[in-house]
């Protein structure tokens, strides 16, 4: 197991996705997105690290960065990687939502896209990514909300309500 890890490490380091020498720093932010910086294609899976500015309480994201395809990145805090997403819906406004929810979050199957859909990678449920952004007043299955707001050409998102996410990761 661990030489498989050390493997995909060395792969990732190679393609220039990440460096061996650096720790991510607590409150960290990459990103995994349809495609490399230098568009190599890697298992299927590519890793993008964003170049997104932050400050001490949002992280900012270019609206550049968004289409209509899930884009999922990770903030660690504490040393738990904390995943979530971001989506443009069909009317252009910004969807974001842990990539997690709190019925099968202990799974850390996370969502994936189907169409206009994320579909739980646990349960198969399918959520229209129009329906993203509202807290799940029914319990079950749904992408745990994450609050975020537009100013200018960026997504902020608060790192607070990221950090009160961790238990979805642990």
């Amino acid at each position: 197991m661990i030489k498989g890890y050390i493997s995909i490490l060395i792969i990732f380091a190679m393609f220039g996705c990440i460096s061996l020498f650096e720790e991510p720093a607590k409150g960290s932010i990459s990103c995994v997105g349809e495609s490399c910086s230098n568009n190599t294609t890697l298992l299927n899976q590519q890793i993008l690290f964003a170049n997104n500015t932050s400050s001490e309480e949002y992280l900012s994201i270019p609206l550049s960065e968004l289409s209509t395809n899930i884009k999922k990145y990770t903030y660690v805090y504490d040393g738990v990687e904390i995943r979530y997403f971001a989506v443009l819906g069909s009317d252009g406004n910004t969807r974001t939502a842990f990539d997690a929810c709190k019925a099968c979050f202990y799974e850390k199957k996370g969502y994936y896209q189907e169409g206009s859909d994320v579909v739980c990678g646990n349960c198969g449920l399918h959520f229209e990514i129009d329906s993203l952004g509202k807290d799940n007043l029914g319990g079950g299955c749904w992408p745990v909300h994450l609050e975020s707001k537009v100013q200018g050409e960026h997504l902020l998102i608060n790192k607070h309500a990221l950090e009160n996410g961790k238990y979805l990761f642990e």
